[in-house]
């Protein structure tokens, strides 16, 4: 037969000890008192030690009889005195008293409290019509130029560049632009710098205002050699342009438009709302480096209301705020890598369309 277990007292405190000795020295008492023999034998609990075995003799008995009934009496209110104490004072957490002191003057962060470094900016290049503070924070607006007519502001008047950034925002909310007019709505119709002032404000945007990435939701339709001058330029500078490859496949299917056509400009179209197909105005190609949405978007007008419209446009604000991320995580990409990462990092229609979600 297996024998129960035998669990062993532990006592925390002097207290707890003492209570247990005085109880035991008063059941002593009251044996020697009541004890008809004198070959009874008495467990006694020495203080703080073991038990040990005694024999009292007669002379004992008969000699104490009432001192020991006194002595019986006090033991046993002593030691309900000391239960009584450690019902007071409750032996301490082991685990908690090992735990170091903190003075009433630490601090101590709460995860709640523990806040995240905000994300280094990306500084964008918006070559377009301006943007208006109205629609875009002005904390998100850098100095910029106005290459129609420097005396005027960079102040959007037509609507495009607005749309853009609020694209990009959208995606890349640490951005900040510096708007780079190229074009205007004036007297009901639009006008633009011609080619060389372009190409230099490409040249500007590196040099003078120091962006990180340029984006050119706009498009010539002949190779001009001071563009092309002026994206090498770019590229040997290590800045990124993102440009799209324009809207006219119904009309004209085989146009590319420049500077997307170029190989060191990362070329974007337009996916459908559903992400399954080439959106039916998108310009395509092998010279079409990625897509993303550019159907049924939402985006900022001049007032900061919000509508909806589509457009290549739009796409290359999408792929403009990815490799916005890009830089976030490594600003020491090259422009090579970067333009790479996106590529890379596009996912594939069963048709082998590359596009950003």
């Amino acid at each position: 037969m297996r024998l129960p277990a035998i669990r062993f007292l532990q006592f925390t405190s002097a207290r707890q000890t003492g209570f247990v000795i005085y109880v035991c020295r008063a059941v002593e008492f009251w044996v020697f008192t009541t004890a008809g023999h004198t070959d009874s034998v008495i467990f006694v609990c020495q203080p703080y030690g073991f038990c040990n075995l005694r024999r009292p003799g007669r002379q004992v008995f008969s000699h104490y009889n009432k001192t020991m009934k006194k002595l019986f009496l006090v033991s046993f209110l002593l030691g309900l005195l000391l239960l009584w104490g450690c019902a007071e004072t409750p032996a301490p957490d082991p685990e908690e008293s090992q735990q170091p002191e903190i003075s009433s003057n630490s601090t101590v962060e709460s995860s709640s409290q523990v806040q995240t470094e905000p994300k280094t900016p990306v500084v964008i290049g918006i070559i377009d019509t301006g943007i208006s503070n109205r629609a875009i924070a002005r904390e998100h607006i850098r100095e910029g130029k106005n290459y129609l007519d420097p005396a005027l502001s960079t102040e959007d008047t037509y609507g495009h560049g607005t749309a853009v950034a609020s694209v990009i925002l959208e995606f890349l909310p640490e951005a900040e632009f510096v708007p780079l007019i190229s074009n205007a709505y004036e007297d009901g119709k639009i006008i633009q710098v011609d080619n060389d002032v372009f190409a230099q404000m490409i040249v500007d945007a590196v040099d003078v205002y120091h962006c990180q990435i340029i984006n050119i939701s706009a498009g010539l339709l002949l190779d001009k050699e001071s563009v092309r001058n002026a994206i090498a330029y770019a590229e040997e500078k290590n800045v990124l342009v993102v440009a799209s490859v324009g809207n006219d496949y119904q009309i004209s299917g085989q146009i590319q438009y420049y500077p997307a056509a170029y190989d060191s400009v990362l070329a974007v179209g337009s996916l459908n709302s559903e992400q399954s197909e080439i959106s039916e105005f998108s310009q395509r190609g092998s010279w079409v480096d990625v897509y993303a949405v550019g159907d049924e978007i939402t985006i900022s007008t001049l007032s900061g209301n919000t509508r909806v419209s589509e457009g290549t446009s739009y796409s290359a604000a999408r792929v403009t705020a990815y490799a916005g991320k890009l830089l976030q995580e490594d600003a020491g990409l090259t422009v090579q890598e970067l333009r790479q990462l996106v590529v890379d990092g596009a996912k594939v229609l069963p048709d082998g369309t590359k596009y950003i979600p």
